[in-house]
């Protein structure tokens, strides 16, 4: 017989002899639990802290070998402890953890004569002369009390909660060697002794501390944590629960295998200032978890009510400050009693070193959360790849009850507080009673691509004064803002040069876009397509710009705006209108653009495209409040017999606009009052009386209440606003010695001007003026 013929015969004899002792399922349970040891050791850097070849005892060991000869089989962990071995490396196979629990705890266990006693952790290393009954009351509980590290923000009360664990899964004090380790070396929740016995919405038994006892068992490097695919029983019920939060305290490299399963609030647990159930302690690094759910039991518990105190903390998950890269693959948090995933907010300093940095989401799921699907408090580089966030507050809930909520926290401590360059993917967010997304304080260049929004109760995506750069790009906002009865919206508020561009928005609640006047200039829509699909009437679908920049491209159909309201109204900001299409409206006055502000550019807009002529109202209407245009051109209306602009500011105004090359046209016998001649520009009258020759270069029009901080021998000029300026606008500040001063570029952000000399002295709250173009006027012959 070869030696190849031997090993196959060997092999289907250790086959027939594992049958002949533990029947097929008994065999079927040894194949699933090496499997398991297969799967977690993958994807990781090893490490001998990991290996039992590192208990180094002196004997020669062989885990991959199954010496079935020496093997004798006991029902369960507690079996175990009345084992003789027969000699180093003697072998026992230990059906279940616990008797008769289904092979949940499973294991070959290896007699260890060198390894020391005081290693005993009661789930790879088992010291038998420990003192236990095999009772679950004596397997693990609370013994003493220590300090989380890294939760500052909680009182004293709370922080010093952290659980000691007596019985058998605490410290051994024996002296001496000779220990039970298991083969495998695969520290997991089974092989802590959870009993795994929940099921959907129904309770088990409480789990907590054999979960606390595993991740406590972890290496502080390179370690994995195989939790089995069963429900899981967190809490017992009825108790303030501060020290069953499962708490990973400092962890690099680490592996979370869950394989589907779920961990489960006990249904009548209290409310609990740390029952965030999963919680990553400050400064944890390269963290992986795969396929794990998280259920906080919303439906059947009482929330703490409001978003106050340290019962804030309440999240399924947290992810504390000075986390980075971590990585969850499937993972689903829901009902939670505050937050589905906190990022962020551990207390920490200024330092952006301390910032929760690239944490990374495949394919998750936020659902049905009591406060937020997720709050990233302090985070750079967030990422989310595809998943949903969805139904916030829909069970129970707080404001804001948004999907996904960037609110950096923290400012009144003097902390670095912010969100910058968070991106979501292909994002599903729906039916949230807030906002899908809240792009609130301090968000700094975040973006949403590709994303369907719908249904929000608030707002699609909601935009603040203090976020700058963002964005939502090539996504679909559908139906939003039903639940706001006061500003709902697709898209509500704009921060500064922030950007909605290739979105599809389907209103039918409120207002498609609303950027509102008190926020910073700088927002721009670009090729947006809008439409209003169900027929409403009043307004439904209007887009309101304030201190807008660029609203370029968009197209409109069926929007509805009522006598009082235009299609869009532009409402300052000194930006530019143009290339815009407005299909059929359902209401012959259909009224496309009124301008209520200043205006760089309006050009390129089409009204009433496909609609029935009317003469009916006009579709540009130039309102009251607007004081300049420096550019129209070629805006049309199909079908238009009437007039294609009206309003109080249509005379004087509409006669200074239409603009080729540098030959500027006016229908009345009079200068332009408004925009910017260069010398040489040329103004014709229409009338037939003479053209006027610009001379002396300059910004017609009056330019009131702005003033400016100078500073002497500098070309940077601080303005109050930015309404009424452009690069090439010309100004005057006298008292700082500037005369005719040229724009030559404008800093939206800080509101700062650099312009073409130098002042001459250092000025504090001065007054700013246009200086007005000098002409020659030619008459007609």
């Amino acid at each position: 017989m070869t030696n190849r013929q031997s090993d196959f015969v060997q092999q289907r004899m250790t086959r027939r002899k594992l049958l002949a002792t533990f029947g097929a399922a008994g065999a079927a349970t040894i194949a699933y639990s090496a499997s398991f040891g297969t799967v977690a050791a993958a994807g990781r850097e090893s490490s001998n802290e990991d290996k039992p070849e590192a208990l180094n005892d002196g004997s020669v060991n062989n885990s991959n070998a199954l010496f079935v000869s020496n093997i004798e089989s006991v029902n369960s962990v507690h079996a175990l402890l009345s084992v003789a071995p027969q000699g180093n490396g003697y072998q026992v196979s230990v059906e279940s953890y616990w008797p008769d629990n289904e092979g949940k705890g499973h294991g070959f266990w290896v007699w260890r004569s060198g390894v020391e006693k005081t290693r005993h952790n009661g789930i790879t290393i088992i010291d038998p002369d420990v003192n236990w009954n095999g009772y679950r009351a004596t397997h693990a509980f609370v013994a003493s009390v220590t300090s989380y590290p890294a939760i500052s923000a909680l009182n004293a009360a709370v922080k010093d909660a952290r659980p000691v664990l007596g019985g058998f899964l605490g410290k051994s004090t024996n002296l001496g060697t000779g220990c039970w380790v298991r083969q495998d070396n695969q520290i997991s929740f089974c092989n802590a002794g959870c009993m795994a016995d929940a099921d959907f919405e129904v309770d088990g038994t409480d789990d907590s501390l054999q979960m606390i006892a595993a991740i406590e068992a972890l290496p502080r490097n390179n370690g994995s944590l195989l939790i089995e695919p069963y429900y899981y029983t967190h809490g017992s019920g009825g108790a303030d629960t501060k020290s069953n939060l499962l708490y990973v305290d400092t962890i690099k490299r680490l592996t979370i295998h869950a394989n589907g399963a779920v961990i489960q609030s006990h249904s009548g647990n209290l409310p609990s200032p740390l029952n965030a159930i999963l919680r990553f302690g400050r400064g944890c690094y390269k963290v992986i978890v795969n396929g794990l759910e998280i259920d906080g039991r919303l439906d059947a518990r009482t929330a703490p009510g409001g978003d106050a105190g340290a019962y804030n903390q309440q999240s399924n998950i947290s992810i504390e400050d000075a986390c980075k890269d971590f990585t969850f693959n499937n993972v689903t948090s829901n009902r939670a009693l505050m937050d589905g995933l906190t990022i962020g907010y551990g207390g920490l300093g200024a330092a952006e070193d301390n910032i929760a940095e690239h944490i990374v989401l495949n394919h998750c799921h936020f659902d049905s959360n009591y406060r937020q699907g997720i709050s990233c408090l302090r985070s750079v580089g967030f990422r989310m790849f595809g998943g949903t966030l969805s139904n916030t507050g829909t069970i129970k809930g707080t404001n804001p009850m948004a999907g996904i909520d960037f609110e950096a926290e923290g400012s009144q401590y003097g902390y670095n507080t912010f969100n910058k360059d968070a991106v979501l993917t292909g994002v599903r967010i729906v039916n949230n009673k807030g906002a899908g997304i809240w792009y609130h304080n301090d968000s700094i260049s975040c973006k949403a691509i590709k994303c369907w929004i719908e249904n929000n109760g608030t707002y699609g995506v909601g935009f603040h004064s203090t976020s700058k750069h963002c964005g939502v790009f090539a996504s679909e906002l559908i139906q939003n803002g039903k639940l706001n009865a006061i500003d709902g919206s697709e898209i509500y508020d704009f921060g500064l040069d922030s950007k909605a561009e290739d979105c599809y928005i389907s209103t039918a609640w409120g207002r498609a876009i609303l950027s509102q006047p008190n926020h910073k200039f700088g927002a721009s829509f670009v090729r947006n397509t809008i439409a209003n699909e169900t027929g409403l009437t009043n307004g439904i679908g209007a887009v309101l710009l304030k201190n807008c920049k660029q609203y370029i491209g968009n197209k409109h159909f069926d929007l509805c705006p009522s006598a009082a309201v235009f299609a869009v109204t532009y409402s300052g900001g000194y930006g530019k209108v143009i290339d815009n299409e407005f299909y059929k409206s359902f209401t012959s006055a259909h009224r496309a653009i009124g301008i209520g502000g200043n205006l760089a550019e309006l050009s390129g807009n089409r009204a009433d495209i496909g609609y029935a002529n009317h003469t009916t109202d006009s579709c540009f209407v130039l309102g009251n409040h607007m004081i300049r245009i420096d550019t129209i051109s070629n805006n049309f209306i199909e079908g238009r017999s009437g007039g294609r602009f009206t309003g109080t500011k249509q005379s004087g105004i509409l006669s200074d606009l239409n603009t080729v090359n540098n030959v500027k046209y006016t229908n009345s016998s009079g200068l332009p009052s408004s925009g910017t001649f260069a010398a040489g520009d040329i103004v014709a009258d229409l009338t037939g009386s003479g053209i006027w020759i610009c001379s002396l270069r300059g910004t017609a029009g009056t330019l009131s209440g702005i003033t400016a901080n100078t500073t002497a021998s500098s070309n940077q000029v601080a303005v109050s606003s930015l309404i009424g300026i452009g690069v090439g606008t010309v100004l005057s500040i006298a008292s700082a010695g500037l005369m005719g001063v040229v724009v030559l570029a404008m800093n939206e952000e800080t509101q700062t001007l650099t312009v073409s000399t130098n002042a001459s002295s250092t000025q504090t709250g001065t007054a700013v003026t246009y200086r007005a173009p000098t002409f020659k006027f030619i008459a007609a012959t």
